[in-house]
């Protein structure tokens, strides 16, 4: 009996999925019972995912892989809603409706998920590789999985399921803030804020002290609570009158002073990773919404640290106000003369940051190691693009024959080619161009020497030190293949131990940030170590003075 009713339950699904009966690409199966699904709260649905592996077919017949269960869903996005093709965010549940941490699509296990439409943005490509770049550059982005979605029996077209932003051990790893925490070192972390607009968010929110734009005063940023959600009365004060400070300090005469100024709340290197994905991808909301925050105990480092980066839709030249097209310019510097009169402008504290010239060198050097070793080589980024392009290839069809959308305008699309193939043909000659105007803003060229010299007998270019020659603090950057505990031991050239510690890492790309007063030698050649992953890293570093 059961086997008879799977068998109808198939063949409706079938019937009413159109053109979809196999797909390269995983296929998600959405029955939500004849509930129409709100913008909130989420509305309980079944859920099953058929992901036979890389490579392997999926047939809309075969048995559910990595889901076969409840969830709840809800509309998600601003702008986005009101498209025909609608964005959707998930959670996986149990029977009482709980949130179950899951694994799919080899993602580390957790509960929460964004269906993500990319409907006006025709080549599917933009936001998926602005997340390819951003897991290169930050110690955690979003991972993304193509899929093909049929939403009660109807084929809904190529989905992105996106990890949603969230505090965990293998997304933003920060503290448990409980509710019980409201005094203390307890009380000074783990926060996640955000710059946006307020739709889908109902935690609560506060106004930034400074205008963003002298031409239009009354235009100020709104912070909103994002985490945690029992977020009570005392943790609100706190977190506004960290961010109070924040500003404060970055508007204050004294700014650049590397001890009294900024420096001693933020993490300026996540700051300077999102101005250089922002200008690289030329995100138009960059900044201004879709602008996330987090914040540690102060006992685990507790400065302001910028990311992750999220909403890359309107990028690569797709958007047709605002100067969004073009190949030059600064989102940061120019979006707030060119649309002064927009409701969310660009933060205040952004072009006060590139004033500091020690901020702007490390943007340089950051930038400059993108380009030459790292995410933002050319070949890299051609590679992402024909590695979509090919997994997207037979999927696509169907998609634009359920949304017949090539080739007319839909807003804000400032180019509308005819073909799928058109609109991914727009993307690498775009990407080639902003690079080439950035290079002659940021690339140093008395740095590539440093950079392409790193690679020596001892050396990996797995292993990352910046500056180098370094004064008073340095950063190391590597990939960890899980959290773990890692000893960071520092040589003379002769071998001989200085120091030595072990600092907890997580999954993917780790920043540690070290003491270069306490940790090397002066005026000479260091050696860094490292043993991870049974690999041994090893780098040398010039301490100055």
């Amino acid at each position: 009996m059961k086997k008879a009713l799977l068998s109808l339950l198939l063949i409706s699904y079938i019937a009413h999925s159109q053109q979809l009966t196999t797909s390269n690409l995983p296929i998600i199966i959405i029955d939500t019972k004849g509930k129409v699904i709100l913008d909130e709260p989420k509305v309980s649905a079944e859920m099953k995912i058929i992901n036979n592996g890389k490579g392997k077919t999926n047939k809309i017949t075969d048995k559910p892989t990595d889901y076969d269960g409840l969830i709840g869903i809800e509309l998600r996005g601003s702008s986005s809603q009101m498209w025909p093709k609608k964005p959707y965010g998930f959670e996986l549940q149990d029977a009482k409706g709980n949130a179950l941490n899951a694994s799919i699509f080899g993602f580390p296990p957790e509960s929460d998920f964004t269906l993500f439409a990319s409907y006006n943005e025709r080549s599917l490509m933009h936001a998926v590789l602005a997340f390819k770049l951003a897991r290169e550059i930050f110690p955690y982005a979003s991972r993304t999985q193509y899929i093909e979605l049929v939403l009660n029996g109807q084929y809904q077209g190529i989905y992105v399921v996106m990890e949603r932003i969230k505090r965990d051990v293998n997304r933003v790893n920060i503290s448990n803030l409980r509710e019980e925490d409201i005094k203390g070192d307890e009380l000074t972390g783990g926060y996640i804020i955000k710059i946006d607009k307020p739709t889908g968010s109902n935690l609560g929110s506060w106004t930034s002290q400074y205008s963003n734009n002298p031409m239009n005063p009354a235009k100020k940023s709104v912070y909103f609570y994002e985490a945690p959600k029992s977020i009570n009365n005392f943790q609100k004060a706190y977190i506004k009158a960290f961010m109070d400070s924040v500003e404060n300090a970055i508007q204050a005469p004294n700014f650049t002073d590397p001890r009294m100024g900024y420096r001693k709340f933020i993490n300026t290197s996540s700051f300077v990773k999102m101005m250089v994905l922002n200008e690289v991808t030329k995100n138009i909301d960059g900044y201004r919404i879709s602008s996330f925050f987090y914040k540690d105990k102060n006992s685990k480092d507790g400065r302001l640290v910028c990311g992750p980066p999220w909403d890359y839709d309107f990028s690569f030249g797709m958007p047709d106000y605002c100067d969004g097209w073009t190949t030059f310019n600064f989102v940061f510097e120019n979006f707030n003369t060119i649309c002064s009169n927009d409701n969310w402008q660009v933060p205040f504290f952004w072009n006060r940051l590139v004033q500091d010239k020690a901020f702007y060198n490390e943007l340089k050097t950051e930038y400059t190691f993108q380009r030459i070793k790292g995410a933002l080589r050319l070949e890299r980024i051609k590679a992402h693009i024909d590695s979509m392009a090919t997994e997207l290839q037979e999927a696509q069809v169907r998609n634009f024959q359920k949304w017949r959308i090539l080739g007319r305008y839909d807003w804000p699309t400032k180019t509308f080619p005819a073909t799928w193939e058109g609109e991914v043909a727009e993307i690498f000659p775009w990407v080639e161009a902003r690079l080439n105007w950035l290079d002659r803003q940021w690339l140093d060229v008395s740095l590539i020497g440093q950079i392409t010299s790193n690679e020596d007998e001892i050396g990996n270019t797995d292993l990352k030190i910046y500056p180098n020659p370094v004064s008073e603090r340095f950063k190391v950057e590597f990939y960890s293949s899980k959290a773990q505990k890692v000893n960071f031991l520092i040589s003379d050239e002769l071998g001989r131990t200085i120091y030595t510690t072990d600092k907890e890492v997580n999954f993917g790309l780790n920043q540690i940030e070290l003491n270069a007063e306490k940790m090397l030698k002066s005026n000479s050649i260091n050696v860094i170590h490292l043993n991870i992953d049974g690999k041994k890293f090893s780098q040398k570093v010039v301490k100055q003075f």
